[in-house]
């Protein structure tokens, strides 16, 4: 199976895999998927003018778009179950969008989610972990037998690993990797649109953070920098060597993104040491995944 996962450059971890053309880790040893900032529940609150972009929430004249979020991610999640066939599905934060009231979208559609997870998938052992936008959610979550979780430790022998949303300052001494989500980090490369990216950044208390982008299709989120004062996190803010951090991005055919245009780049006939390029072909799907060697390289090289 393990030929099926992606395996980042230069990263100490035996048991962490980023999953081919989908915004979600795997760790092997623990059997578990880790997805997050699904924010159903967006589509609603748009067409409210209901702005959740900052702590208190504001109101603009409302807009309409497709509620597309929940298929897509049913969709993700369908091609990730059918890769791996994981034992256990940890959703890591912002599992929904409004943070001061529970949507009718938002309660419709956490329901059909944690049915298709449980029932459809089949998935025995799932764990959410609570995100700053997760206010109101026990109330649904209580009728399936299932806990918010402030964080969760996985300790499999040879790493120890810390899953927090990424909103709050934890302590994350004593841990190999501390893996967040909150930033929906994304890298626009090639003129296309932003390209939703994993970050794996070094720490000043000799350990890793791992970003994984959001799995919400419209959570572009933040646009990867060098700069530590243009995130969302403190625990990046507070212990991360961001300049010295790693992105991940992917191209794949079935979302535009691996145009004719981007296929003839120059980009995609490099593979050195600042830039490893791994195709997958997954039935109709074609995959390339972008392995950077750090932040400013990656920028350089998209022309950003």
């Amino acid at each position: 199976m393990n030929e099926k996962l992606y395996k980042p450059r230069n990263i100490p971890f035996e048991s962490i895999y980023i999953i081919p053309g989908e915004p979600a880790l795997y760790i092997s040893k623990y059997d578990a998927i880790i997805i997050n900032d699904l924010h159903l529940g967006f589509e609603e609150a748009l067409a409210r003018g209901l702005d959740y972009s900052d702590k208190a929430a504001k109101y603009f004249p409302g807009m309409i778009v497709p509620r597309i979020q929940l298929k897509k991610i049913k969709e993700s999640l369908r091609n990730i179950y059918n890769l791996v066939k994981p034992r256990r599905i940890i959703i890591n934060g912002d599992l929904k969008h409004a943070f001061d009231r529970l949507l009718r979208q938002e309660r419709r559609e956490t329901r059909e989610l944690l049915e298709f997870i449980l029932n459809d998938l089949g998935i025995k052992d799932l764990k959410i972990i609570r995100g700053n936008h997760d206010n109101f959610l026990r109330m649904i979550l209580r009728d399936y037998g299932l806990e918010l979780q402030r964080e969760l430790e996985i300790d499999i022998g040879s790493e120890k690993i810390l899953v927090t949303h990424g909103h709050v300052d934890v302590d994350i001494t004593g841990y190999d990797a501390v893996i967040i989500g909150h930033e929906h980090p994304s890298l626009r490369c090639f003129g296309t649109y932003k390209l939703p990216s994993f970050l794996f950044i070094p720490t000043r208390t000799d350990n890793y953070v791992i970003v994984v982008p959001a799995i919400g299709p419209y959570q572009s989120g933040t646009t990867i920098t060098p700069s530590a004062s243009e995130y969302l996190s403190p625990i990046i803010k507070k212990y991360c060597v961001i300049e010295q951090g790693k992105p991940v991005a992917w191209l794949s055919n079935d979302e535009g993104s691996l145009t004719e245009e981007a296929l003839k780049t120059p980009l995609l006939s490099l593979s050195s040491d600042l830039l490893s390029l791994k195709e997958y072909i997954f039935e109709t799907r074609r995959v390339i995944m972008l392995d950077f060697s750090d932040i400013v390289t990656a920028l350089i090289l998209c022309g950003v």
